[in-house]
């Protein structure tokens, strides 16, 4: 059955609809002090470019200003300020997001990016500085959808160039009932509308949304908990070790005199850290 979403939800999503249209913009984050009587040094800070995909709320995504926000910005942002840069988010479509780092656009991919083996081999990872499970949201309660094997004959959504679109394909043996959206929040609409029977996708951002919309009975399984649970990590060219070297120590640092703490409670109101 179709239900319409509320006005307060497109009132969080519309921002994000701007980004999954491919639109760029430019910002030094917005977190990012600048240079105070007390460290007048930070003028003189390297400052990298950083491209994300602003539509992957609560990692990154716009405010009603059309700024770039969320877990990302202030995650690095902080590392920058113990490691002495800036920052400046960017935003991109996800296709294509990792050739900027080859073409010498941006220094860092920072978009909630799974920290899989195949990336691993093609760039340079920083160590991982969140973890999130992967969820299924329905809305028939009669599928009870209990597994990701449960998917195999329903007509599912997710994100495009994703390993959990890659997932679908392997389970379903082809294309058929597959359905890629640019953004999660576009393959939620999709259930929504009647067009799919399920979602998959990150867990964080999934439950951001749903959470805009109490009137709607969403049902959710998080599968495999414990044993899917996917790291997430910056991404950087390949062989950039003095970069990856400076995101780590200042990941480790955040860890150890709680800035990385109270970020995290800002999100997620409790811990998303990886080990």
């Amino acid at each position: 059955m179709h239900q319409k979403w509320s006005t307060r939800f497109f009132g969080i999503a519309a921002a994000l609809l701007l980004a999954a249209c491919g639109s760029q913009n430019t910002q030094e984050a917005a977190s990012q002090p600048s240079a105070t009587a007390d460290n007048p040094a930070q003028k003189d800070w390297p400052t990298y470019l950083v491209a994300t995909e602003a539509s992957y709320a609560p990692f990154e995504f716009r405010d009603e200003n059309g700024l770039i926000i969320g877990y990302d910005v202030d995650v690095l942002t902080a590392i920058g300020q113990d490691q002495g840069f800036k920052v400046q988010f960017i935003n991109h479509a996800w296709d294509g997001i990792f050739d900027t780092l080859y073409t010498g656009e941006r220094a860092i991919v920072a978009a909630g990016v799974l920290a899989s083996d195949e990336r691993k081999q093609q760039h340079t990872l920083s160590d991982p500085y969140a973890t999130t499970p992967d969820l299924i949201v329905y809305m028939d309660k009669n599928l009870n959808l209990k597994s990701f094997e449960a998917l195999k004959d329903v007509k599912t959504a997710t994100q495009v160039n994703t390993t959990r679109i890659d997932n679908l394909i392997k389970l379903k043996g082809g294309n058929a009932d597959v359905v890629g959206m640019p953004t999660l929040y576009l393959a939620l609409k999709e259930l929504v509308a009647g067009n799919v029977q399920a979602v998959v996708g990150d867990a964080a951002v999934l439950r951001y949304y749903m959470q805009g919309e109490p009137s709607i009975d969403f049902q959710s399984y998080e599968y495999n908990p414990g044993a899917n649970i996917q790291e997430v990590a910056f991404v950087m060219k390949k062989g950039n070790t003095e970069l990856q070297s400076k995101v780590n120590t200042g990941l480790r640092n955040i860890r150890a005199n709680g800035t990385y703490d109270k970020i995290n409670e800002k999100w997620f109101g409790k811990a998303v850290t990886a080990n």
